[in-house]
């Protein structure tokens, strides 16, 4: 998002001001880039674009008007020459930052400039200021006033001395206790005062720190004027440095913890002998999900050799002059289960030039488990940035010992099997639908469009993991090739496939560090076990290298898709077209707010609100609760920021709100509200007016609301709040009166925030009656934009707005895709192991196949075995026998050598594929003494 960056400075200079130096105001007139508003009384210049578009209540301006009467108006020119008191309503949307009866015809001049100075208001961003210092005061005849007003007969904001004969004195009035100064936030839905206050909670920027440290945060609500000692401690009580900024702000460094989410933290100002507490919360993020700002590329970091670590000096905020330097880190394991940072060594300090440019190289000396590099200077009130963590390829033996060394400890721990977690969508298709369950891997980094690298499974497309932990702690990563099946530890895809990690990485359990547990105990012995011997062992050594990677498969051995059960989607979209669990299909399109699911614990709502002024309505809002004391997250659109997110009734960062209970998220467009009821089983997609609902098998039947009940019956979904049962078949009244309106939640039930005035009656309209039938002659140019798509058809016809159905026809097609993705079928698993060889399948759902590859040095064979509608492979007896000295046989296209039982491999008799024949009855080859075999000149034919 954009955020607000112009400041636009207005000027008056009358003949009739008290007598001042022209010193005293900024500079001013043509010389200075002004433009000079045309002179007139009670006139206004035409609008003036603005190159950023200006946010103000929830609209976007991209141009704006200034009146002479001292008015800034965006919606059209303000005439009238005594001010009126506010609110004015009639979309009069306007700031007055000193609104009088002015006339400048018979001289001084109305200057007005637009120009980016961005850093000099950095500390007021998307605050609109009022300045009223002492002796710059305009005499006025008359009344004047001072405030701004959103135009919705609401929101509005009038100085208390406005129209009235005190307004003389407002050099000394404020609302932040700086005389002559006014700030308030005015890019929201309401009103929010700046300034400070002597209770009420803290107001933290950024509202997320990193888990290892390091984030300068900037801290206000209380008024720090007349401390004498500020303490902030987190909710470990550990005291955190805090350097005083201004008289409402002060600036603090978050420090290294061991936890991720929601922490209470508490600021102490001391005024006098009475300290004051002031409650905050601050979002603890874990660094497997942080955007790095250290940067490295991971492929040439390797020991003992030259390796850079590259940065953005413009993004790091290290106060000047200071020494800035690198530093590592390693991780040092306590009670040798839990993993915390240590500092291992100085790298480097930098020249102002190397930071400037940013990069530095260095030769990598490091062979511990684990490393990360921190930038920082000496100053503990300055910030301090990391890289992500790595661990270093030392060399083929350091590797064979570490996995050892790892296998043979983990021995000591209980056994994971691969029924510890729950198996894996088979397909990609279904892995990106069941977002109620798996989320993309963290490591993997999207590059382009669908495109990701995953950096410790560089052979796999894309890598997902479990969003919550499963009962025992574990995480369990399904990685999927490049035609998007699942790959298999056992198949031709060891160096990339995923599998049960012990810890999940989001942290689980006291003893569960999030992400250095999962690091350290996970992720480190993969790549010495298995990503490193693919790396440093030769071609002729790729069987040794895959056996040395089955001791880790041994110790995390993956589940597979055997017995996946695929989400149930729902949907509404459009004039509200709603489609439930169970594939019930109907409208139903009121104005208000109704219960769309509930368990007697999980709870979501959606608000409709009717569409311009058509009889049709429109999904405007949702909101979520996972339990009755879980926090509430609501989300809603907005002009300006497209969506926003409210936890427990305040705005958030969309793009990284996060509390105990749920976390919502973006993704290209999209609003996921995960609940956290363990597992999580329920999510929402949110596309401004259309929502997508997901529901694991954990739900079904026991489910109520508009989405239906999930129990697999179609026919009785339409079940009434009183449990009354609607045919799917019955008319649309039928279904709007019997069935949607029972869903209608009473205001006890809401847990929709109301701002701005409004109240939850301000979103009920009962005697609101929607179009029910839609015309027999359609207009044939919306049946063919629709494609003959009823939901189109209907939308457009009732509405007058063809983006509207268009959208609700995409949808349509959209959630269709899905729905095929998510029809159950049997499912055969991983095939049986057989020893020295891999298999090679194209899926594991019903009439997939898979073909048997025996290793290297080993007969080939033609085995190709298919998953059957009993959930089993079809049934095979081979084994793989290795080659003699001779080493491999000469190649026969569309044939294979059979070793002759009981000749130890030495003589093989030649079996064409199925399909083909070799005119030669029998045709067999020797090993002979001297090391080669019998040369034969062959062929296998089309035929049989």
């Amino acid at each position: 998002m954009k955020i607000f960056d112009i400041v636009l400075v207005f000027l008056f200079s009358f003949d009739n001001t008290y007598c001042i130096s022209t010193a005293d105001f900024y500079s001013f007139g043509s010389e200075n880039g002004d433009t000079r508003a045309p002179t007139n009384d009670d006139g206004s210049t035409s609008p003036i674009s603005v190159s950023s578009l200006f946010p103000f209540f929830n609209h976007q301006h991209d141009s704006l008007i200034v009146n002479t009467n001292g008015v800034i108006s965006f919606l059209g020119p303000m005439s009238t020459y005594t001010p009126s008191p506010f609110p004015l309503g009639s979309n009069k949307r306007l700031v007055a930052p000193y609104w009088a009866d002015i006339d400048t015809r018979n001289g001084g001049d109305i200057w007005y400039r637009k120009q980016q100075i961005l850093r000099y208001y950095k500390t007021h961003l998307k605050k609109y200021k009022v300045y009223f210092h002492d002796n710059i005061i305009l005499k006025h005849h008359g009344c004047l006033s001072v405030g701004f007003d959103a135009g919705d007969g609401i929101n509005y904001f009038a100085v208390n001395a406005s129209r009235t004969a005190d307004i003389i004195n407002i050099p000394q009035m404020s609302n932040v206790d700086i005389p002559g100064k006014y700030i308030f936030r005015v890019d929201s839905t309401t009103i929010e005062q700046g300034g400070c206050n002597v209770n009420g909670t803290l107001t933290i920027t950024p509202r997320e720190a990193l888990m290892f440290g390091g984030t300068r945060l900037i801290i206000s609500g209380p008024c720090f004027n007349m401390a004498k000692n500020i303490k902030l401690y987190m909710s470990d009580y550990n005291e955190v440095s805090c350097n005083l900024l201004t008289d409402i702000s002060i600036s603090c460094i978050s420090p290294m913890v061991t936890n991720i989410g929601k922490h209470r933290v508490s600021l102490h100002v001391q005024l006098s002998q009475t300290v004051t507490k002031f409650p905050g919360t601050l979002t603890i993020v874990n660094p497997a999900i942080a955007k790095q700002v250290l940067k490295r590329e991971p492929k040439q970091w390797k020991y003992n050799s030259q390796v850079s670590v590259n940065w953005n000096p413009t993004v790091l905020n290290f106060p000047s002059n200071e020494e800035i330097s690198l530093h590592l880190y390693t991780i040092r394991k306590e009670n040798l289960i839990y993993p915390v940072l240590a500092y291992h060594s100085k790298i480097s300090t930098l020249s102002s030039a190397e930071f400037a440019n940013g990069k530095h190289t260095f030769n990598l000396q490091f062979s511990k488990d684990a490393g990360i590099i921190k930038m920082s200077t000496n100053n503990p009130k300055s910030p301090y940035y990391w890289s992500d963590m790595f661990t270093v390829n030392v060399n083929r033996q350091n590797s064979t010992a570490s996995c050892y060394e790892w296998w043979s400890m983990d021995l000591n721990q209980q056994t994971i099997t691969s029924k510890d977690v729950n198996p894996c969508p088979c397909t990609l298709e279904v892995a990106n639908i069941d977002s109620a369950r798996f989320s993309v891997d963290p490591q993997c980094y999207r590059i382009e469009g669908s495109e990701f690298v995953c950096q410790f499974q560089p052979n796999a497309k894309v890598c997902y993991r479990l969003n919550i932990p499963s009962s025992s702690g574990y995480d369990h990563q399904c990685c999927y090739d490049k035609s998007g099946v699942l790959m298999n530890p056992n198949g031709d895809s060891t160096d990339g496939s995923g599998y049960v990690n012990r810890y999940h990485f989001q942290g689980s359990s006291d003893s569960n560090v999030p992400f250095l547990s999962n690091f350290v105990f996970d992720v480190v012995p993969y790549m010495h076990c298995c990503m490193f011997p693919f790396q440093d062992f030769g071609p002729d050594e790729m069987d040794t290298a895959r056996k040395q990677c089955s001791l880790f498969f041994d110790r995390r051995p993956p589940n597979s898709c055997m017995n996946y059960i695929p989400p149930r989607p729902a949907r509404v979209s459009g004039d509200p077209h709603f489609v439930t669990f169970d594939g019930q299909t109907y409208t139903f399109n009121p104005v208000g707010e109704f219960t769309a699911l509930s368990n007697g614990n999980f709870s979501l709502q959606l608000r409709m609100e009717q569409f311009t002024n058509t009889r049709a309505s429109s999904v405007t809002s949702f909101v979520a609760q996972p339990y009755p004391t879980a926090d509430v997250i609501e989300v809603q659109p907005n002009t300006i920021r497209g969506i926003d997110v409210l936890v427990n009734g305040e705005l958030v960062d969309f793009n990284s709100s996060e509390s105990m209970s749920a976390s919502v998220i973006s993704a290209e467009g999209s609003t996921i509200v995960k609940t956290s009821d363990s597992p999580p089983t329920v999510i929402a997609t949110f596309y401004t007016e259309d929502i997508s609902i997901i529901a694991t098998n954990r739900h079904k039947g026991n489910l109520t609301g508009l989405f239906g009940d999930n129990d697999g019956d179609v026919g009785n979904d339409l079940h009434s709040k009183d449990n009354d049962l609607t045919q799917g078949n019955a008319s649309m009244v039928t279904i709007h009166n019997d069935f949607g309106l029972s869903w209608r939640a009473a205001e006890n039930e809401s847990l929709f925030t109301y701002t701005g005035g409004r109240t939850y009656e301000s979103y009920q309209n009962l005697n609101f009656v929607p179009t029910f039938d839609i015309p027999a002659n359609i207009d044939p140019t919306i049946t063919q934009l629709c494609k003959s798509n009823s939901d189109c058809i209907y939308n457009i016809t009732v509405t007058a707005n063809r983006r509207f159905g268009q959208m609700s026809a995409n949808v349509s097609d959209e959630f269709a895709r899905i729905s095929s993705y998510t029809i159950p079928v049997a499912t055969c698993g991983f095939p049986s192991n057989v020893s020295d060889a891999v298999w090679v399948a194209d899926g594991y759902t019903q009439g997939s196949s898979a073909r048997l590859l025996c290793n290297r040095n080993f007969f080939q064979v033609d085995v190709v075995i298919t998953c059957t509608p009993s959930g089993n492979w079809s049934d095979f007896n081979v084994t793989c026998m290795p080659l003699p000295a001779c080493g491999k046989p000469q190649v026969v296209a569309n044939g294979y050598w059979v070793p002759v039982e009981g000749t130890d491999g030495r003589r093989a008799t030649l079996q064409c594929k199925d399909g083909y024949y070799t005119p030669i009855e029998k045709v067999r080859i020797i090993c002979s003494l001297n090391g080669t075999w019998t040369y034969v000149e062959v062929q296998c034919n089309i035929g049989s």
